[in-house]
């Protein structure tokens, strides 16, 4: 008699190998399905952020078509958004405004009993940016120090003693709240 031998293992090897391919088949197409709505999309979202504006008889008229986002921005929200934006894209490119740079020199200039309260940069001007101060002195003498310090500082430029005002503080001592305005330049060094 004669024996047979069965190499059920190879078996299953050839079966599990048309198993993998129809896997990898299927991912293929679910790839290439996410591929197609992605694309499909991006025209959606690019659509609802078009603007088209059409003069016609000396008059404007906006349009916008709306598909994702469904919200139409005036133009101050559109203008703070693109402020925003210059913003982001100075920082992802390094080109920000260097904060530390400007209180390590208004530190510099400022007397030993004054107080700020607060510090507005206006970033609008790229040549030179306007800084506004708002603090707090114990005496009049304090303040021109300040001045005069921010005036002979080869940084700060025209600066200039906006208001001031005597308050009561919160321990009855009397103080001196002021503004004051001035240019920095850009880039700050």
């Amino acid at each position: 008699m004669e024996r047979i031998k069965i190499n059920l293992a190879t078996r299953n090897i050839k079966k599990i190998r048309g198993a993998v391919k129809w896997v990898f088949y299927f991912l293929l197409l679910v790839l290439l399905a996410a591929g197609v709505y992605e694309a499909w999309y991006f025209t959606e979202v690019k659509k609802s952020i078009l603007t088209y504006k059409n003069k016609i008889n000396k008059q404007v008229r906006e349009k916008t078509i709306l598909v994702a986002p469904k919200k139409v921005y005036s133009d101050k929200e559109l203008k703070e958004l693109k402020t925003k934006i210059k913003v982001a894209n100075e920082i992802i490119i390094g080109d920000y405004f260097q904060y530390s740079i400007l209180l390590d020199r208004l530190e510099s200039s400022m007397p030993k009993n004054l107080f700020l309260n607060h510090i507005d940069v206006e970033l609008e001007n790229r040549d030179n940016r306007r800084l506004k101060i708002e603090a707090n002195a114990q005496n009049f003498d304090d303040i021109v120090v300040f001045v005069n310090n921010l005036e002979n500082s080869d940084f700060f430029i025209n600066p200039f003693l906006l208001s001031q005002s005597e308050e009561n503080a919160t321990d009855g001592e009397k103080q001196i709240r002021f503004n004051i305005t001035t240019d920095i330049p850009y880039p700050l060094n």
